[in-house]
C-alpha cells in the first residue's frame, strides 16, 4: 500500500512538473511574439510637415491581429496602411505580419493603393484558411498636393480631417481574403 503511495506521488510530481514546464514555455513564446509583433509596428512615425499624426497600439491580448504602417513612397508621397484581422491572438498575428511583409513587399511607386488592396487579397484568398479575412485601408498622400487616393476593402472607415468638416473614407471594396478579386475600386479625396 505504501509503495503504490509512493508510486502515485511520483507519477504525480512528473505530471506537475511536466505541465509546469509546458506552460513556461508557451508563455517564453507568447513573450517572444510580442516583442517581434512590436517591431512590426512602427513605435514613432518620421514627421510629416504640415500633417499630424498619432501612433498608439494596444492589442486586446498579449498579442493581435492588428496592423498598421507608414512607408515613405518616391515623390513626396506617403502610403499609410491600417489593417485589422478576423480574430485575436497567435494566428490573427501570424496573418497581420504577412500583411505587413505583403504590404512592403508589394508597394511600389507606380501602383494605386487599389492594386495593392487587390495584390493582397488575391493572396490571402489563395493561402489563407477560409474562417480567416481582414479588413484593410490604404491611403496614398500626396504631401505636396495635399490629394488622398485610397482603397478601403472593408475596415471601418476612417476620418479625414483638414480645414472644415472631416471626410469619410468609405469602403471601395469588401473583405480581404474572402475571395479573389473582391477588392477592387479606389477613391479620391
Amino acid at each position: 500500500m505504501c509503495l503504490l503511495y509512493l508510486l502515485g506521488d511520483r507519477v504525480m510530481n512528473a505530471m506537475l512538473t511536466s505541465e509546469f514546464v509546458r506552460k513556461t514555455q508557451l508563455e517564453a513564446e507568447q513573450i517572444a511574439a510580442q516583442q517581434i509583433q512590436k517591431t512590426l509596428q512602427p513605435e514613432k512615425l518620421e514627421e510629416l510637415v504640415g500633417y499630424e499624426m498619432e501612433v498608439f497600439y494596444q492589442p486586446y491580448r498579449a498579442v493581435g491581429g492588428d496592423y498598421f504602417d507608414v512607408i515613405n513612397l518616391p515623390g513626396n508621397r506617403t502610403l499609410l496602411a491600417v489593417a485589422d484581422v478576423s480574430g485575436k491572438g497567435m494566428a490573427a498575428a501570424l496573418l497581420a505580419a504577412n500583411i505587413q511583409a505583403l504590404v512592403r513587399s508589394l508597394v511600389n511607386a507606380e501602383a494605386g493603393p487599389d492594386a495593392l488592396a487587390g495584390q493582397i487579397n488575391k493572396h490571402l484568398s489563395r493561402y489563407t484558411p477560409g474562417n480567416r479575412f481582414a479588413t484593410a485601408v490604404f491611403l496614398v498622400l500626396n504631401r505636396d498636393s495635399g490629394e488622398v487616393i485610397f482603397a478601403n476593402a472593408g475596415h471601418n472607415a476612417p476620418m479625414v480631417y483638414c480645414d472644415g468638416p472631416a471626410t469619410s473614407l468609405r469602403a471601395t471594396g469588401i473583405l480581404m481574403g474572402l475571395r479573389s478579386g473582391a477588392c477592387s475600386g479606389s477613391a479620391e479625396s
